[in-house]
């Protein structure tokens, strides 16, 4: 510590420590949310896919620890991740680069851009629009979730709130071709006034879908 203050080096060797007592400690849980997210993403954006030989382009714009961009890419989904943290993707590089040795993740396409999301969707040109554009923001503060994993305690405070929430979404839905994906906590608002398409409630988590205005069709609600 410097003044008080953490450092970089503190904050990373503190997320470390976070990712290694989660990998330790919730092995259960994370093989049910990743069944779930499985079914999620399958009815939320593999279903889009009408060719075996198309592979679906999906931007995370909010990366994080890279559970869901892991997901998505193991699916068939060509996935380019944005972290604007340089602790976290360089954490997140290193995984890739680790994972780039085994013989598993030749057919897997999961990319890394350390940047801004805004300015990344602000500078997309019309031919690189991704069909899927995926938001995972900060779930605001609950009084009913006090007990937050140490991983997510600790991503947050490396990485902060994402106060730009309604604007990268303003943005996404101008920009992705098929539609908006955005996971909040179950009994969170959305994150503007507008109303979602599409609504997918799992036992903690929710995500929202927000269809090109294009889209004709009947929104419904579903149960994972």
């Amino acid at each position: 510590q410097q003044h008080g203050r953490l450092t970089d080096v503190d904050h990373h060797q503190i997320l470390s420590d976070a990712l290694m007592h989660h990998r330790q400690n919730q092995q259960k849980q994370d093989q049910g949310h990743q069944c779930r997210l499985i079914v999620a993403v399958n009815v939320l954006v593999l279903k889009l896919n009408t060719s075996q030989k198309y592979r679906l382009t999906v931007l995370d714009v909010t990366a994080g620890l890279g559970r869901d961009a892991w997901v998505l890419a193991n699916l068939g989904c060509d996935v380019t991740m944005i972290e604007r943290s340089p602790i976290v993707a360089a954490l997140l590089q290193d995984g890739l680069a680790r994972a780039a040795k085994t013989p598993e993740f030749a057919a897997i396409k999961l990319h890394l851009i350390e940047a801004d999301a805004i300015a990344i969707l602000q500078s997309l040109a019309p031919a690189n629009y991704p069909d899927v554009i995926y938001l995972d923001p900060m779930f605001p503060p609950s009084k009913k979730t006090a007990a937050v994993k140490k991983a997510m305690r600790v991503l947050k405070q490396v990485v902060g709130d994402d106060d730009n929430s309604v604007e990268m979404l303003h943005l996404a839905r101008q920009i992705a071709k098929q539609r908006v994906v955005v996971k909040r906590h179950r009994h969170a608002p959305t994150i503007d006034s507008s109303k979602p398409d599409l609504v997918f409630s799992g036992k903690s988590s929710r995500f929202d879908v927000y269809l090109r205005r294009s889209a004709k069709v009947t929104t419904h609600l579903a149960k994972i």
